[in-house]
């Protein structure tokens, strides 16, 4: 097989034109694919048929978390676990259990992995939020760890719970800020503002300049993927 990089050398020199890095660069990451492209034929088109879905499913898509959070005597947790929105849940002995069966739990989450009665995070007063497991089939696991009793939940944790996976978030101070000075009020505050107020066109300049060099920035990085992705199709 001929090495197209050695192609692209030659008639470079035939044509006595300076080499060009970045063609050098793509050259090279072509090689690459088709080397390997030419090993693992099928396994390179999954993972192209991925980058393509999963380019799709990640608009909009919510990344799952729950949140611990402490206001005086209340503990609370924030999660978009359950209906796939942000919500707060209160309960009145601090313990939140989690499973499939709505009639045994009180956060009821719809995974086919999950225990009915899977596990439970409840809040200890000056301690903190642990996590502790009910016995459950697929069993409890923190940051990677499976959870033999139970064990404290601390900010940043992964936790995955059958096949569940969410960060864990934990509040327990909220800071009290000054209040703006008038003539601070008057220039931020959107309280006034008509719903359609005009940008400041120095402002708008700029959002656009900056938003034409995004937009020249990603096409940049798009077309060097369609190319590479194009080059081992035609390349088989």
């Amino acid at each position: 097989m001929i090495d197209p990089q050695f192609l692209a050398s030659q008639s470079i020199q035939a044509l006595d034109i300076q080499p060009d890095p970045e063609l050098n660069q793509r050259l090279g990451l072509y090689q690459v694919f088709l080397r390997l492209y030419e090993q693992n034929r099928g396994l390179l088109d999954e993972i192209l048929n991925l980058e393509i879905s999963g380019a799709r499913s990640l608009r909009g898509a919510m990344f799952p978390y729950v949140q611990g959070m402490v206001l005086g005597q209340r503990a609370y947790i924030i999660t978009n676990l359950v209906g796939s929105r942000s919500q707060a849940f209160a309960q009145p002995q601090h313990i939140w259990t989690i499973g499939r069966d709505s009639r045994r739990v009180n956060v009821p989450i719809r995974d086919r992995r999950l225990s009915r009665y899977h596990a439970s995070i409840e809040y200890i007063p000056q301690e903190g939020f642990y996590l502790r497991d009910l016995g459950s089939s697929n069993g409890s696991f923190v940051n990677g760890e499976m959870l033999r009793q139970h064990r404290p939940l601390a900010d940043g944790d992964q936790v995955r719970l059958g096949s569940l996976t969410f960060t864990f978030f934990v509040t327990q101070a909220i800071q009290q800020l000054s209040e703006l000075s008038p003539d601070v009020l008057t220039q931020v505050s959107l309280a006034d503002a008509p719903p359609t107020m005009p940008l400041d066109p120095e402002y708008q300049d700029a959002e656009d300049l900056w938003t034409s060099q995004e937009d020249e920035a990603r096409d940049s990085t798009a077309v060097g993927s369609e190319d590479t992705s194009m080059f081992m199709r035609r390349h088989p």
